[in-house]
């Protein structure tokens, strides 16, 4: 087995790509920390989240195109390319080909995986199979969701009609407690989003700002906020468009952020991982459509 950081990196890959998870995952520490909207979280999140990739793109193929190793450092650039063939983040089989990237750094120790933080292009991945619509504005232009179709009274309370039981296309729980998020942040009810998180809530922003880093417990997220009200004069706009669960624990939400400060203005789209359990916020990882456009405005 290798031990030198940067062929571990090009092993694990290699396995993903070869749709051997059990093998690859035999690189990964017992006590592995994932970071960003693909890390995982701790390792039975990151196989939860292997599976769901291989069960969604059972064809998919994982490149390297760039690797910068330091010490136990390994900065990879990896092109992921795939077909459709099964629901991904509550979104069933389109069929659709995709191909994206991902920007990720592994810290390896003693051939095994400690550490990744993991930022794969989301947004282009749901514009790329239907699940949203590009904008056509250029880059860092937002999509929209797709409208979805109308439902009778029954099903929008729901409940499946004349029967009393949750119709499949009933909101998942998970999904009214991102929504609630949407509404209490909007709103600036602190009290309300002291409800929604859970007391030890991580909060992951990525990029190199003023806004940057993981936020850990209510009140470094609930001061997160504040900043982002603070460095905006109150003017910051989240416009939600798709709040989809994934199973059990997850939801993939999208929105679009507004703000202006300084002379400057920001209009991106962002791609949210959402940790939720017994109903409260235990986890956000955020992606941005525009990450170099974020970053200029928020620093």
């Amino acid at each position: 087995m290798p031990t030198d950081p940067a062929d571990v990196t090009r092993r694990f890959y290699r396995l993903l790509s070869a749709g051997r998870i059990d093998d690859a995952l035999e690189l990964v520490d017992r006590d592995y920390a994932g970071h960003g909207v693909g890390g995982g979280g701790g390792r039975d999140g990151l196989k939860d989240d292997l599976m769901t990739w291989a069960a969604a793109f059972p064809d998919l193929e994982v490149d390297i195109v760039d690797t910068i190793a330091a010490g136990e450092r390994v900065a990879v650039r990896v092109r992921l390319e795939g077909t459709h063939s099964g629901t991904f983040a509550g979104l069933a089989a389109t069929h659709q080909r995709f191909e994206i990237s991902s920007n990720d750094m592994l810290v390896i120790r003693d051939g095994r995986i400690l550490a990744a933080w993991v930022l794969y292009d989301l947004t282009a991945l749901l514009v790329q199979l239907g699940g949203l619509e590009n904008s056509g504005r250029g880059m860092g232009s937002a999509p929209h969701a797709r409208r979805a179709p109308s439902v009778d009274p029954d099903h929008e309370q729901g409940t499946a009609p004349g029967t009393g039981r949750r119709s499949p296309m009933a909101e998942h729980p998970n999904e009214a407690v991102v929504r609630r998020l949407y509404t209490a942040f909007s709103a600036g009810d602190g009290e309300a989003l002291a409800s929604i998180f859970a007391p030890d809530v991580v909060w992951s922003t990525p990029g190199q700002s003023r806004i940057t880093g993981e936020y850990k417990g209510l009140d470094e997220v609930l001061g997160l906020f504040a900043l982002c009200g603070e460095l905006t004069g109150g003017n910051l706009k989240v416009e939600p468009e798709t709040v989809k669960a994934q199973g059990d624990t997850l939801v993939v939400s999208t929105h679009r952020v507004i703000a202006e400060r300084d002379g400057k203005k920001l209009d991106v789209h962002e791609t949210e991982r959402v940790m939720v359990e017994d109903g409260r916020i235990t986890r956000v990882d955020e992606s941005v459509s525009d990450q170099a456009a974020s970053d200029a405005f928020w620093s």
